[in-house]
């Protein structure tokens, strides 16, 4: 189990079983958002991470209020367009 203030780090291991690692970075705060960078030792480029740790209520007993902290870990994508067309661009499963 973590402590309230314990820091964790993220690692990203690509094909030729490499490792990078973040820098530390906490998730004891709820409802605050951060960006972690990974880069990769032999590139210029770096892969960017959004944090955001919330409380969620952890069970629906109208008697308890029981909470829990959810973090979750997004990637950050950055889409350069060299073509002469528009691009559209959409996660899968979320056209309506």
């Amino acid at each position: 189990m973590l402590s309230d203030r314990a820091k964790i780090v993220a690692c990203i291991e690509d094909f030729d079983l490499h490792k990078a690692y973040s820098s530390p970075f906490n998730i004891d705060v709820a409802a605050v958002s951060n960006t972690i960078q990974i880069k990769q030792k032999d590139q210029n480029a770096f892969h960017e991470f959004t944090v955001k740790t919330e409380l969620s209520r952890a069970c629906d007993d109208d008697e308890d209020d029981i909470y829990t902290k959810v973090t979750t870990i997004s990637p950050c994508y950055v889409l350069h367009n060299k073509t002469s067309k528009t691009l559209l661009i959409t996660q899968e499963d979320c056209l309506d």
